[in-house]
């Protein structure tokens, strides 16, 4: 528990020097009336997959490609990222050497960039999580990974897609996917008493979900 407390620690440090304040994002979420996800925008290729394993660097997955990197036998570790922000944060290299160290490298780490969709407008972007949440329950099911072997991690609006996905695998295989863990969610739009947990993160969207946040 100690050294999860310390890792946690470390990843909001590190995130906390590149967004902006709680105090600044509820200023600005307070300006979008609901979240209305007839505004997504996003597509298909606005997701990448991106194998962090590799000594060598980042291995940009697709259905075709993915057989060769991922071990099915292993757990899979998805990391993503929030509003406005992409996989150049120090904190996905934080988790990925301690997920491998923990686990003898018997584990796949997947960096999910959706970089794009995130970074329109505050309304735009919200909308988003959904269909990246889609896309990465479509990438899951062409590559066969096990559900109850995945692992999400998303931070800030990132968190919600693992919530998408896990609906998502649910409604379309009645599995539930083994753990998500939500690095800070987005509270503002997503905690309000008329939006429904089909259209958030939720406790049921996984076998285990754990939420840290900052006071």
């Amino acid at each position: 528990m100690y050294k999860r407390i310390l890792l946690v620690s470390a990843l909001f440090s590190q995130c906390s020097s590149e967004v902006m304040s709680r105090e600044e994002l509820i200023e600005e979420y307070a300006e979008i009336s609901a979240i209305n996800y007839t505004l997504a925008n996003a597509q298909r290729d606005d997701v990448s997959f991106l194998y962090a394993n590799g000594l060598s660097g980042l291995v940009e997955l697709t259905p075709s490609n993915a057989s060769y990197a991922i071990n099915l036998a292993h757990p899979v570790v998805f990391v993503t990222h929030g509003y406005q922000q992409n996989i150049s944060l120090p904190w996905f290299n934080i988790i990925r050497d301690n997920y491998l160290k923990r686990t003898s490298g018997k584990v796949n780490i997947i960096f999910l960039n959706w970089s794009e969709a995130a970074s329109n407008s505050l309304d735009v972007s919200f909308a988003n999580v959904y269909p990246i949440g889609y896309y990465i329950s479509e990438f899951v099911v062409a590559t066969k990974i096990r559900i109850e072997t995945i692992h999400f991690i998303g931070f800030d609006l990132g968190a919600h897609i693992g919530g998408f996905l896990g609906k998502i695998m649910y409604l379309h295989t009645s599995k539930k996917i083994g753990r998500i863990t939500a690095l800070d969610p987005t509270g503002p739009k997503f905690d309000r008493a008329n939006v429904p947990i089909n259209s958030r993160l939720d406790k049921s969207d996984a076998n285990y979900v754990e939420v840290t946040v900052v006071i």
